[in-house]
């Protein structure tokens, strides 16, 4: 068979295909000594390439196969994938070899020539398939793996149960001098239901995530994370171990998870506002209790409570910045009902996790809906935003080092660490099918989800009340302009 046009490895990456390869697959595998031959290369281009995909070109890859080239005239991408598909489940190398279709660009590299680098842009993008050994692992399969460092995943998941007992005693005051937990060791009857609900709003998105990925053949490995604040968690953290077959069933698998939680915890917290208004007045001063800059760090979560309990409302807007607030004993305490701040802490955690960073629910979602490299791109803008926060909050006066009550900005910074030490850009799926677009219905509720993020730290309850005051300012200005030593008294003078 033809492989004329077959391309020797060079030094250093020099297209996002060569990138992907290098960043999906651990590194073991990549020097394991299991390759692609020259003589199963040409194979499967002729087994499962051939009467549907016009190979340009084909390059050796650390022992992987990248053909790159164009589909069949009249034949679109989704025929195309459901041809190659088709072809390879028929084919000899289900066993041997796997693949993946990608679009291939090439990298800028600054050391050639103006020239060179405006022919490789306007040469664009093309359509690729990577084919590797079967038996190579993906990074977030070797993490699993790997007894150390999934050891060390384990110990931090366990430490959510840890984080969510703290937060839960921290409620209800448990060791604080009066209470009466030191003087006869009792737990209120609803500090064992508060934990429990905490973890299991978390773990049923878990549940709800996994079973939805086994319907798509998917494997899975989910942890909650554990806080490093008052929030009871960071919510579950999930690794994708096998390939969905297109970005749709990555984007159901992740939507399904991060769904779940802000579903249960919205029917949490309107239960409990329900609660509390049928409670007694006595009833309510033996409710848990919770900051009021905690409530302050969501905006939407902010506005629902200020909705209901209007004095509550006129309290928030006076918690304009950390800074005002110290932790001995400055920062307010609201009485609520223990499903009211389960459901707000699990729906806080559940809108960090929707932002676009390291592993999160939000990077997948965001793969899925517009790709890998851009993505990718996108997660290089916030890893910057990341390194000018981790900085702000370690010199700034106001940030980690000082006792101020919980801001928006430490909330954001102790999520952030503790992301970081658990998962990367590098762990993010990769599915077989990587052109094909999401449904449109899909890509609406992606705007649904990246609305909510930005509707929850937009301080629009600030705005609201700062625009109102200078309209206000304003009306006013303008009334005495017209009225007593204004415009109507010269007017009269004259």
């Amino acid at each position: 068979f033809d492989m004329s046009n077959l391309m020797e490895e060079e030094n250093g990456a020099t297209t996002t295909a060569e990138v992907l390869i290098n960043d999906y697959f651990d590194k073991d595998s990549l020097v394991s000594g299991m390759v692609v031959s020259r003589a199963g290369a040409a194979q499967f281009q002729r087994d499962v390439l051939r009467d549907c995909f016009v190979v340009n070109s084909v390059k050796m890859a650390q022992g992987a196969v990248i053909y790159e080239g164009q589909a069949f005239m009249g034949v679109n991408t989704e025929q195309f994938v459901e041809k190659i598909k088709n072809k390879y489940e028929a084919s000899r190398f289900q066993d041997k070899l796997n693949y993946t279709i990608v679009i291939n660009e090439k990298l800028i590299n600054l050391g050639t020539s103006v020239e060179q680098m405006a022919l490789d842009s306007m040469l664009g993008s093309a359509l690729t398939v990577i084919v590797f050994p079967s038996s190579w692992n993906s990074s977030t399969q070797a993490l699993v793996s790997d007894p150390l460092r999934n050891t060390f995943r384990q110990i931090i998941g366990s430490l959510s149960s840890t984080s969510s007992l703290i937060v839960a005693s921290t409620c209800f005051g448990l060791f604080n001098d009066k209470s009466p937990f030191l003087e006869t060791g009792e737990l209120p009857s609803e500090f064992l239901p508060m934990v429990l609900a905490s973890m299991s709003i978390q773990y049923l998105g878990i549940f709800v995530e996994t079973v939805v990925a086994k319907l798509k053949g998917v494997e899975l490995n989910s942890l909650v994370v554990p806080s490093a604040n008052v929030l009871f968690n960071y919510g579950p953290r999930t690794l994708f171990l096998s390939m969905p077959k297109n970005r749709n069933d990555a984007f159901d698998i992740a939507a399904a998870g991060v769904s779940t939680t802000l579903l249960t915890s919205l029917v949490a917290i309107f239960t409990g506002l329900r609660l509390t208004f049928e409670a007694s007045q006595g009833a309510i001063a033996n409710f848990p209790t919770v900051p009021l800059s905690l409530i302050k760090t969501n905006e939407l979560f902010s506005q629902l409570l200020a909705n209901q309990f209007p004095d509550l409302g006129q309290a928030l807007l006076q918690v304009m910045t950390a800074a005002n607030n110290a932790i001995g004993g400055g920062d307010t305490l609201v009485h609520l009902h223990w499903l009211v701040i389960v459901g707000g802490m699990s729906f806080i955690s559940s809108i960090l996790q929707l932002i676009p960073i390291d592993n999160s629910a939000g990077s997948k979602l965001t793969f899925a809906t517009v790709g890998r490299d851009f993505q990718l791109a996108v997660s290089s803008i916030l890893t910057v935003f990341k390194f000018v926060l981790f900085v702000f909050m370690v010199f700034n006066v106001g940030g980690i080092a000082s006792s101020v009550a919980l801001s928006k900005q430490r909330l954001v910074f102790d999520y952030l660490w503790i992301s970081q030490l658990l998962s990367s850009e590098k762990e993010l799926p990769l599915a077989v099918d990587n052109v094909s677009e999401v449904s449109d219905g899909r890509k609406s509720l992606f705007c649904v989800f990246l609305f909510l993020v930005v509707i929850s730290f937009f301080p629009y309850m600030e705005f609201s009340h700062t625009f109102n005051g200078l309209i206000d300012g304003t009306l006013s200005s303008i009334k005495e302009l017209f009225t007593s030593g204004g415009i109507i008294s010269s007017i009269s003078k004259n």
